[in-house]
């Protein structure tokens, strides 16, 4: 177990992978964390890479009207010159050899297409007007596009540095120019254990875990609980009943009241599930931190039964006053009335 930290850096608390021996206890760290700082579908997603579909916004170019404003002298000549046209292909006429209207006609439609296409001060305002428009509405979308595109980048930077927190020394230089998808795959690829080692490897981590060697009786169940969840997702599911002989295989004896009260319950029919199992070690601690009767317990190791309040001392203060200091039968030092200190 290791904790990691830098700076203004998220805090990473858990395995630091270092080879294959430690790669599904990292993995377990590594997802659990993740989760809680909201960027696990960053690198563990099995949806398309979230870094590809949001991209860095382009700056919106403000739109111009590329036409000129024609002069009114030159707009009022061309339609002169139409209504000129139109007016004569109205005319009655007598057709003379050689003449021909088509010719006019032509002349009628490519006056009509200029005179169209002439921009107005007016129709070259309203068009202003309307870039103006959606250059500002362009304006919010890029506002809006690059906040989520910082907001992103920032989780991008959360995850990576997340993974890199959480990997050994050497394997960082291998991976640091990676983004946290690839960081991911690439440990996967080079230190995930296959099934067929992975299953007897746990079984024999399952088999040292003892509470003794643990920090308290919560990091106790916590180890055991995090290897059954390790066996499971290798296809390997322990049964209740297993999963309770392996937390009362790891006890200290200061439990043995618990575990013989339970065995005496199970011969009788009263099934009791590993939960309430560990509900009752729970329990039998609250009893034994207070100064009650737990068990098999005393105040020097836990082992034989003995009376923890001290109601017993109170009565026999005065009785025991005075008498010759004799070797108490449990510490063996020497103290009045051969009571343990």
């Amino acid at each position: 177990m290791s904790e990691s930290t830098g700076g203004n850096r998220t805090t990473y608390k858990g395995e630091v992978l270092a080879g294959h021996h430690n790669f599904l206890q990292w993995r377990r760290d590594v997802r659990t964390q993740g989760e809680t700082l909201g960027v696990l579908t960053l690198f563990n997603g099995n949806d398309s890479d979230i870094e590809s579909i949001i991209q860095e916004p382009s700056v919106p170019v403000r739109k111009h009207v590329e036409k000129k404003v024609a002069t009114q002298e030159h707009i009022d000549q061309v339609t002169n010159e139409l209504n000129k046209h139109k007016t004569y292909l109205k005319q009655p006429k007598t057709q003379l050899p050689g003449t021909d209207n088509a010719d006019v006609e032509a002349k009628v439609h490519n006056l009509t297409l200029h005179l169209e296409s002439l921009t107005t001060q007016e129709n070259y305002d309203a068009q202003e007007k309307a870039y103006r428009k959606e250059y500002k509405e362009d304006i919010g979308i890029h506002q809006w596009e690059s906040q989520v595109y910082e907001k992103q980048q920032k989780r991008l930077q959360r995850a990576k540095e997340l993974l890199m927190d959480s990997i050994d020394k050497t394997i960082q230089p291998m991976v640091v120019s990676m983004n946290p998808r690839s960081i991911w795959s690439y440990c996967h690829n080079n230190f995930r254990v296959q099934q067929s080692v992975a299953i007897p490897m746990l079984y024999a981590k399952l088999a040292k875990v003892q509470l003794s060697n643990c920090q308290n009786l919560q990091d106790y169940i916590s180890q055991l609980r995090n290897i059954r969840m390790d066996l499971s997702s290798h296809g390997e599911q322990m049964s209740d009943i297993q999963f309770l002989t392996q937390v009362m295989n790891g006890l200290t004896p200061r439990y043995n009241s618990v575990v013989r009260d339970t065995h005496m319950k199970n011969e009788e029919g009263m099934i009791i599930s590993s939960e309430k199992f560990i509900q009752r070690l729970f329990v039998n601690d609250m009893i034994y931190s207070t100064g009650g009767n737990s068990g098999n317990s005393n105040t020097h190791n836990g082992n034989t039964n003995a009376k923890s309040t001290g109601d017993v001392k109170n009565k026999d203060k005065d009785k025991d006053k005075g008498k010759k200091n004799s070797k108490c039968p449990s510490c063996k030092k020497n103290h009045p009335g051969g009571e343990a200190e």
